[in-house]
Formats: structure tokens, C-alpha cells, sequence
């Protein structure tokens, strides 16, 4: 299958944070792929970001999204971001260069430390069979962890919580998509690392 991609870049502006910006580009996509979502929940477009730094802990200022031709047709970058147009270029689609050699696969990083307060404390309450208001105090006098991973702030469609997107990168021998498709953020599911071209 020849697959395409089309790159989407934060344009300098100096009243706006480029981080800002990518919140709601990277929300606008994330509900473009709920869109294409097929019966398993799995989308068709995964996500590379070509300025990410593990280092600066930062996912960049370009989103590439790379799947079939049709379907970044049906996505519609430019409609579906017509209300960031003065922030943000996509380009035009293209095909994916065909003498690439590096490989990735960037995924969702979840940590038991991301869960709401409250959450945590059901959790420990259960595991040390203490009150839960014991593990709450226990929880609420423990320091703030700390997160090492390049991530963005989104906001969930369902309930409105604001929340970190934090996502990994692995480099990978060669091309390898499962059927599982990606997520609903774009990226590749836990288990099932599909590496896409990385350029």
C-alpha cells in the first residue's frame, strides 16, 4: 500500500505560545480521527512529529499525518482547520519519498501517577485495605511526581477535564503496521507498536 502524508506547522506569532496553538491543532485532529474511526476504534492516519525532542520535552511545532491518499482526502486538513488558518499551514498531500531508512513509533505514555486524586486513593485504599481517607491523606502528602516525557495539554471531548498527552517515540528496523490501525490521537496502540516512516 503507498502511503501519503501531509505536514501541518504552528506558524511564528509573537502574542501566541506555539504550544497553545498545538493544543488545538492536536485537538482539532484528534476529533477528525474519532471521525474516522471503524467498528474496532482504530484509525486508518497515525501521527508523526518531526521536531520532537525527548531532550526538551516537547513534541514540536509540526504534526506529519501519514495513511492512505482517500483517506487524508476525507480528513480535510484545511476545513477542518479553518479556524487556526492564522497559525497554522498545512500542506499539500503527498507521497511518502520512497528511499527512506529510519523507522518510529510513537505512542501514548500512561502512568498509574496521571489518575485523578481521587482515583489513586480507591486504588491504594483497596490495595493496603486502609480508609479511604487514610490513603487519601497518605496520597496528598507525597510529592508531586515528575514528568520527564514531551507532552501537550488536551481537553477530553466527554467530560471537559483538562489532561497530558504525554507520548513516547521508539526507533524501529523497518515499516511494520499492524491491522490494529492507530488510536484516536493518532498514535500507535499498547502492544501493537506500528512504525511509520520517519523523515
Amino acid at each position: 500500500m503507498e502511503r501519503y502524508y501531509q505536514d501541518i506547522t504552528i506558524l511564528p506569532d509573537a502574542d501566541t505560545s506555539p504550544h497553545f496553538i498545538m493544543g488545538r491543532l492536536y485537538q482539532a485532529i484528534h476529533i477528525g480521527l474519532v471521525e474516522q474511526l471503524d467498528e474496532y476504534q482504530n484509525s486508518p492516519i497515525g501521527l508523526t512529529f518531526p521536531e520532537y525532542s525527548a531532550e526538551k520535552r516537547r513534541i514540536g511545532n509540526k504534526v506529519r499525518l501519514i495513511g492512505p491518499k482517500s483517506v487524508i482526502e476525507t480528513f480535510n486538513a484545511q476545513k477542518r482547520l479553518e479556524s487556526l488558518s492564522d497559525y497554522v499551514h498545512a500542506t499539500g498531500i503527498r507521497a511518502v519519498p520512497g528511499e527512506i531508512n529510519r523507522f518510529g513509533s510513537f505512542f501514548r505514555i500512561r502512568k498509574k501517577d496521571t489518575l485523578s486524586l481521587p482515583a489513586l486513593a480507591r486504588r491504594k485504599a483497596k490495595r493496603k485495605n486502609i480508609s479511604y481517607e487514610e490513603a487519601l491523606k497518605i496520597l496528598s502528602s507525597t510529592p508531586e511526581p515528575k514528568y520527564n516525557n514531551p507532552f501537550q495539554w488536551l481537553k477530553s471531548s466527554s467530560n471537559g477535564t483538562k489532561f497530558r498527552l504525554e507520548v513516547g517515540y521508539e526507533e524501529t528496523n523497518a515499516i511494520n503496521t499492524h491491522d490494529t490501525g492507530f488510536s484516536s490521537y493518532g498514535l500507535s496502540r499498547k502492544g501493537a507498536l506500528n512504525s511509520l516512516p520517519i523523515f
